[in-house]
């Protein structure tokens, strides 16, 4: 059997932008996400057969520019995953941006059922909104790990 090379294209919905420290050091969400994917990707063990993962990745501005995943290419299958990034916003905050994104990811489950859907962190709790699962306001405060978090 020949090799083959597996392409996986994630839509990378970008819901923030890091502290300019970070920026500085690692770059926005758009290269972070990317670079995080693609480092995890080389070490997922894979059938002899396939020898290497291609990840496109592509970043949506879901906040000023409010750009999303165009309709026709989810029908034609063009968009294997999509990734909901951080945010410092809260998911439970009742603006626009964040009810457009909700309603998103659960069209996406919805209509699309073979596009998987990530979400880390902040997405996590906008996947759990968009299919109706309990989420709540953390007691502790906001949390940006499980040893630094800030009150109020």
């Amino acid at each position: 059997m020949s090799s083959s090379k597996k392409t996986i294209n994630i839509a990378l919905l970008v819901a923030d932008t890091p502290v300019p420290p970070v920026v500085e050091a690692h770059g926005d969400y758009s290269k972070i996400y990317p670079d995080f994917f693609k480092q995890s990707g080389n070490i997922i063990k894979r059938h002899k057969w396939q020898e290497s993962l291609d990840l496109r990745i592509r970043a949506f501005d879901v906040v000023h520019k409010q750009e999303y995943p165009d309709e026709g290419q989810l029908k034609d299958g063009l968009w294997d995953a999509i990734c909901v990034t951080g945010s410092a916003a809260s998911a439970h905050a009742d603006i626009s941006w964040i009810h457009k994104l909700v309603d998103y990811v659960r069209h996406i489950g919805e209509k699309h059922p073979l596009v998987r859907i990530l979400g880390i962190c902040f997405g996590h709790q906008i996947v759990g909104k968009a299919f109706g699962a309990e989420v709540k306001l953390n007691d502790e405060g906001w949390e940006v790990s499980a040893s630094a978090r800030t009150r109020g």
